[in-house]
This record gives C-alpha cells, sequence and structure tokens, in this order.
C-alpha cells in the first residue's frame, strides 16, 4: 500500500497514451481519463514511402537516395562534367487554359554540355505514383523540358516481400 491509500501502478492512458503512475482508481494525469471524455490523439505521421529524411552539407533532403544522388551530382560538378547545380531550386506551376492544375517542384537542377537538365529521384515506390507520369508530361507539354527520372527505369529495383 502506497501513503494516502490505494495501491501504485504503471499503465498508459488509452485515451492520451501518456506512460504514467498512479494510484488505484487509475487517473489519468494528463487527459483526466476516465473522468473526461477521450482526447484525441494525432499519431505520429511518417513518410508515405518510409523515406528517411537526411541531412548533409547543411541541406535537408527528402530521402537517403536524393542526398546520395546529390553527392554523386556534386563530385560530377566538381570534375567539371557539369555546371550550375541546384536542389529544389524552384516550384513550376502547371497551368492549363488558366487554370492552375498543380505545381511541381524538381528535385535537380543543372546544365550538361550547356543544356539544361531538370532531374527527379524516384524510388520503385513512388516511380509507380498516379501523379507522376501526369507532371512529367505537363512539364515536356508546358515548358518544353523533359524531366531526367534518376535512376532511370532498368536500374531501378523493386524490394522483394519474400524472405
Amino acid at each position: 500500500m502506497a501513503e494516502g491509500g490505494g495501491d501504485v501502478s504503471a499503465f498508459t492512458c488509452p485515451s492520451c497514451g501518456k506512460r504514467q503512475t498512479a494510484k488505484l482508481p487509475i487517473f489519468c494525469v494528463k487527459c483526466g481519463w476516465p473522468d473526461r471524455k477521450p482526447v484525441a490523439v494525432e499519431p505520429k505521421r511518417g513518410n508515405k514511402y518510409h523515406a528517411t529524411v537526411t541531412v548533409r552539407h547543411g541541406i535537408t533532403f527528402r530521402s537517403k537516395g536524393e542526398a546520395d544522388r546529390y553527392d554523386e551530382l556534386r563530385v560530377r560538378e566538381l570534375a567539371g562534367e557539369i555546371t550550375d547545380l541546384e536542389y529544389e531550386p524552384e516550384s513550376y506551376p502547371l497551368v492549363v487554359n488558366g487554370v492552375k492544375i498543380t505545381s511541381y517542384r524538381t528535385d535537380f537542377r543543372y546544365r550538361e554540355n550547356g543544356v539544361l537538365v531538370i532531374e527527379d529521384f524516384k524510388s520503385s515506390a513512388t516511380a509507380r505514383a498516379r501523379d507522376w507520369p501526369i507532371r512529367k508530361k505537363l512539364m515536356k507539354a508546358l515548358y518544353g523540358i523533359d524531366v531526367r527520372e534518376w535512376p532511370p527505369k532498368k536500374t531501378r529495383r523493386r524490394k522483394s516481400k519474400c524472405k
């Protein structure tokens, strides 16, 4: 028996998820459960495609794959193969007949042999997204820009669900 009557018990509140110890009868010190209405707690939302946010060179990349690709492009820039490398330089509005359909933010923009290259890093999951082919075609139709996918489709590998 604890001081003040009632046993001490460890529990996780089913309403707010706070881990705590409390005297019996159990009562949550954060949300007041069970006396008050349960409080909705928003679950921590991860990336839709399970990408890991990565920080390199003071730049926050949306995935480890993008960070790796940036490193490859940076090496090519230092070797003089490409120039003017930029990460997420600007958003392109995709407007048709005066109506904004959506916008497209490119991952990388650089010049290769004087030609502007727009490149988008695609994992096997994001390459299958329904909106990607539409955005790619709109970029070609509205701006005359062929968006280059990396890695190329032939080298992209899909993770096996079998072990």
